[in-house]
This record gives structure tokens, sequence and C-alpha cells, in this order.
């Protein structure tokens, strides 16, 4: 009895077979589950825009007199009206022109000296400072940082100007390079100190542009802006045995 042949396997057929049992596990396994088209996110992206083939013109610092109003008529070598919140000149006067700054000096000497020292501080009086407007200081008192301030702000005295720079790490040299830093941080270009006090002296001058721009800084600090809004005041020495209007 003759055995039956056995049917010829179709290598192509199996392969076949192989490569649909593949794309069916893969679509199992990687399909989507329900509601995914409801749950892409949409990722924004910024459109390739070309250049631009016009400047646009930066804005005015200084503002337009759109009320055709006239300036006023002003005596004073140069001023400025400054807005400190954005920082436009309103009005201007010679504003770049360095010129003596005298007491308005005091600005920066109150701010080196609020960096430096704290407020209850207290500071020795080394001499007898006499030049210009002053308080009579003794040399051997001691007062509080504070005290001096407001006989610096409020007064204008020249001797607590000097007391705070002499007690200065560096003493009064050091202290007026520090002015000078300050002035170059604030970017104040046109503004240089040669002492602390504002008297007249070579190299001592600023501009009002940048006495404007100062006194902006200066207020952002809430003593300097609480010594500045006093009209008079009493101050005390160490041991308040000594006091001074």
């Amino acid at each position: 009895m003759k055995k039956k042949k056995k049917a010829p396997v179709n290598k192509k057929t199996g392969l076949v077979l192989i490569l649909d049992f593949i794309l069916v596990f893969s679509i199992l396994v990687f399909l989507p589950p329900v509601g995914y088209y409801s749950e892409i996110q949409a990722f924004w992206q910024e459109p390739k825009v070309a250049a631009a083939h016009f400047v646009i013109p930066p804005p005015s610092p200084i503002a337009k007199n759109l009320s055709n109003i006239p300036a006023p008529l002003l005596t004073a070598k140069s001023a400025v009206i400054l807005d400190v919140s954005s920082g436009m000149i309103l009005f201007q006067k010679n504003a770049l022109e360095p010129l003596p700054q005298a007491s308005t000096t005091k600005i920066m000497t109150a701010l080196v000296a609020l960096e430096y020292y704290l407020p209850d501080q207290i500071l020795e009086v080394p001499d007898n400072f006499r030049d210009g407007q002053n308080l009579k200081l003794m040399k051997g008192e001691k007062w509080p940082v504070k005290s001096l301030v407001y006989a610096l702000l409020v007064s204008s005295a020249n001797d607590a100007a000097e007391i705070l720079a002499a007690n200065y790490e560096s003493g009064r040299i050091g202290f007026i390079q520090r002015m000078n830093q300050k002035a170059k941080d604030f970017s104040l270009s046109d503004t240089h100190f040669v002492n602390p006090t504002g008297i007249d002296e070579d190299g001592q001058y600023s501009s009002a542009i940048d006495l404007a721009r100062l006194a902006s800084i200066a207020i952002r600090n809430p003593l300097f802006f609480q010594v500045v809004s006093t009209p008079e005041s009493i101050i005390y020495n160490e041991d308040r045995q000594i006091s001074r209007k």
C-alpha cells in the first residue's frame, strides 16, 4: 500500500502569515485608546516672519508740548523736570551741563552713609569742622548716625558730612571714592565728587539731569525719604546730654 505524499509547505504563505501576525500585534499594542484624538494637545510655535525692512523709531525721551503753553522763564543756568515713574524729561534747560552742585552733594553723602553705617551706630567727632553751614558739633562728642543724617539733610550741616566721611573704613578719601563709584553705578556720567559737603572745588560737579535721577533713587530709601520730609528736628548725642535743633 503506497503512502500518501504530504502536501508541500508553501514557504511564501508562511512568511505572509508571520507578517500578518506582526501587523495585527502592532495594531493591538499601539492602538490609541478611546478618546485619543480629543486629548491631543496643540503646542504653539512661533511663526516664521520675514525681517522688516524699516526701523521703528524709539520713543522720544523728551515730552512734546502739545498744549503750546510757553516754557517758564528761568534765571537758573540749568534745570530739569523729570517724571520719576517713566524717566521722561518733561522740561529741561541745559540739563546736561556740568555745574557745581553745592549742598545737593549731600544726597550722595547720605546714600553712602546709609549703605555703610547702621542708623544707631555711634560715631565720634574727630575734629571741629567749621567750613560753611554747620551745627558746631565738637571734637570728642559721640553722635548716632541717624542724628548725623538728620543734621546732614535737614540742616545741610557740613560738619555732619565730614564726620560721616572721616569714620568710613578707609577714611575720608575712601568715602569720596565710594561716592564716585556709586555715581558710576547709577550711570551719572556728568557727576564727580572731591568732597562730601558740596563746597566748590575743582573737579566737584554734576548736571541737573544727574541730580534729578540721583534724587529719584535716593527717595526709595525709607530713612532718606523720612528725613527729607522733615521740616525741622532736634537731634541728640549718644547719652542725650547734648542736643541741636
